[in-house]
């Protein structure tokens, strides 16, 4: 038996579809310009906010150093550091864990 191979069709672009793409892009008017938009009207100027008063944990922390005014750390500023070691254990058998720690 002959194997049969059947390919799906190509259809090529209508050439209407591409004529109204087309004439689409074509300014209007009978000199080839088309007519200026009408601009809307211009919107008003920005208003200007008051003062930005920052709240008072911020000031707090930042009279104490440990924040700067721009919110990155201050010069008092620290983080605690510790050394831990950590040893689990999981039995799949019996999907129990157990632990011990040390800091």
């Amino acid at each position: 038996m002959d194997q049969v191979r059947i390919r799906p069709r190509r259809r090529p672009l209508p050439l209407l579809s591409l004529a109204a793409a087309l004439v689409c892009l074509v300014p209007s008017g009978a000199d080839g310009q088309s007519a200026p938009i009408p601009l809307l009207e211009a919107p008003a100027a920005r208003p200007v906010s008051g003062p930005l008063v920052p709240p008072p944990y911020f000031q707090g922390a930042v009279a104490r150093g440990t924040r700067s005014d721009d919110g990155r750390p201050g010069p008092s500023y620290w983080q605690p550091y510790t050394r831990t070691q950590i040893d689990a254990r999981l039995d799949p058998s019996t999907g129990e864990v157990t632990a011990s720690a040390r800091i």
